[in-house]
């Protein structure tokens, strides 16, 4: 018996094989070109898009899925979450330190060229992994793990909003492509290990969810889309 059906995630390893050969690319590369698309709508685009990435939709998701979900999923998310956090804490908090963001690897000439975004406040240190791409694999990867199996396109839909986020970092001058290429693995390598425990071992309390009775107004809305990734 399998216990873990990965093919609901082969969006995310086609993005990983295919994206892979970019990390050989010399470090900075990517994030100069990246910069020379720089325009008023991308600007726009990718600083709304990277708050998804923010460590803040963790607990709030964490929240809902104790109010709506089966015990089982809100477990499966919270393991999923505590490893995808102690890897990268573990990594840019002891292992790697002294890896410096963008702004200081580059002269101050290159700096010169730059085009930053007004609004978005640049990190100096601990670049690698992307706290924000990990963040936002590892919970687009465990939606698609629990979404139901006629909802074939859902993956795709979630791992595109991972990769959206994933260059965000990028474009906006905090990461540098190796930083959210391993962001995206160990987000899903998270999650992976998240649901490879829930179904290994088995509990009689997973069934079980709070049977709390809210407005049709708010509970209505929050059940379809919860229904649809196959959760209620």
């Amino acid at each position: 018996m399998k216990v873990v059906n990965l093919k609901k995630l082969t969006p995310f390893y086609i993005l990983l094989s295919v994206l892979f050969v970019l990390t050989l690319i010399p470090k900075g590369n990517i994030l100069l070109y990246l910069n020379t698309l720089h325009s008023v709508f991308w600007d726009r685009f990718f600083r709304n898009v990277t708050v998804f990435g923010d460590g803040a939709f963790i607990p709030v998701i964490l929240l809902i899925s104790l109010i709506f979900f089966k015990f089982k999923y809100t477990y499966q998310f919270a393991l999923s979450a505590s490893f995808q956090i102690l890897i990268v804490l573990l990594l840019k908090q002891v292992l790697f330190t002294h890896i410096n963001r963008p702004y200081f690897f580059f002269s101050e000439e290159v700096k010169a060229t730059l085009n930053f975004v007004a609004g978005v406040k640049i990190r100096y240190t601990d670049t690698f992994p992307s706290g924000h791409t990990a963040t936002v694999f590892v919970i687009t990867s465990f939606l698609a793990l629990v979404s139901k199996k006629k909802h074939r396109l859902l993956p795709y839909g979630l791992a595109l909003i991972g990769i959206c986020v994933a260059i965000s970092r990028v474009y906006l001058l905090q990461h540098f492509f190796i930083d959210i290429y391993f962001g995206m693995f160990f987000g899903i390598a998270s999650s992976v290990a998240g649901c490879y425990i829930v179904k290994k071992y088995p509990q009689k309390w997973y069934k079980k969810q709070l049977n709390i009775k809210w407005p049709p107004r708010v509970s209505a809305p929050i059940k379809k889309l919860l229904t649809t990734i196959n959760i209620l």
